[in-house]
């Protein structure tokens, strides 16, 4: 827990998850008289303001993760019930929330927001793909599986007891499969290096999330790491997400291939279009390195823009 002070008032900041409920007795006082006001802060996450606007749609994704399932809201529900608190301000890394409740929600782009390694140009790389993976899923595999048959190098974990009697078309890729030493175990957190992103001409990200949701966005290391590296990709995430890394300022691909996969709302549709797009890239894959340095190379500079502070978001918020 950390104080932000605007002005004479402040921010009583307490960072999801928990496994025990905050202590708040301490500004207790404060928080009931408006001097101080709550914000919680999800760092690791993005997740939806009101929980009732999450709507499980089937038909475009078989949501392989799914926030029905999550009990952040229930976590703050009981503290802002235990200090008799009305509202709070919330910081995650959804952008919409800000956009639909400007008063409530401030967007953090996180994952974007820290010190990044420098990293030198790589023009000669070993393999024509990659694609870094731990977590199995169907759209995961899906992938991997076909890259299996192209120069690449991939990465992923192991079939659980569930996905192997539900997903035996993958049985054949002998998995896991790791591509260094420091690869860390499922279930920790991560930081892919760059110089393995530079193994391969072209990156494939497949984000933690596929599903479409007009309220729900979520960008995580796994793309600005391979910003950091130098390395063109294309997005296996959830609709819209190359349209939000523009409007974040950073460049993406569509004048070197077709990008409109980005607004196909289907998931199974648009791993399909990019398996068609990771054919047409291996077709001339050298050339199309080279033409695209110039938008790497502004991606590049343009990741170190991100360097506000926790407490320079809230200043801007003001004291609401």
């Amino acid at each position: 827990m950390q104080k932000v002070f605007i002005g004479d008032s402040y921010y009583v900041v307490v960072e999801l998850p928990w496994d025990n409920l905050p202590n708040l007795d301490h500004v207790k006082n404060d928080l009931a008289n408006g001097k101080a006001k709550l914000a919680i802060w999800f760092s690791t996450e993005s997740m939806f303001y009101k929980q009732k606007d999450f709507v499980l749609n089937t038909t475009y994704d078989s949501y392989e993760t799914n926030p029905m399932y999550r009990t952040e809201h229930e976590m703050i529900a009981n503290l802002l019930f235990k200090y008799n608190l009305d509202e709070y301000v919330l910081i995650d890394n959804n952008p919409y929330n800000e956009i639909r409740f400007p008063n409530n929600c401030i967007y953090v782009p996180n994952y974007a927001r820290k010190t990044w390694e420098e990293c030198n140009k790589k023009l000669s790389r070993d393999a024509v793909f990659s694609s870094f993976n731990r977590r199995p899923t169907r759209v995961r595999l899906q992938i991997v599986d076909f890259l299996n048959k192209k120069d690449s190098v991939w990465s992923c974990g192991d079939l659980d007891e569930y996905q192997k009697v539900q997903l035996p078309q993958f049985s054949h890729l002998d998995l896991p499969k790791v591509v260094d030493k420091d690869f860390t175990p499922l279930g920790t957190g991560m930081e892919t290096p760059y110089w393995l992103y530079q193994t391969a001409y072209f990156h494939i990200i497949n984000e933690t999330d596929t599903w479409y949701d007009p309220n729900y966005l979520f960008i995580t290391e796994k793309t600005y790491n391979c910003i950091n590296s130098r390395t063109p990709f294309l997005m296996v995430g959830q609709p819209y997400t190359l349209k939000h890394l523009r409007d974040l300022g950073f460049k993406t691909f569509s004048d070197f291939w077709d990008e409109s996969y980005d607004e196909e709302l289907y998931t199974d549709n648009r791993v399909e279009m990019i398996c068609n797009l990771i054919n047409f890239i291996e077709e001339n894959y050298l050339s199309l390195f080279k033409e695209v340095q110039d938008v790497l190379e502004y991606n590049y500079n343009h990741l170190r823009s991100f360097d506000f502070s926790l407490e320079s978001k809230l200043s801007t918020f003001g004291f609401k």
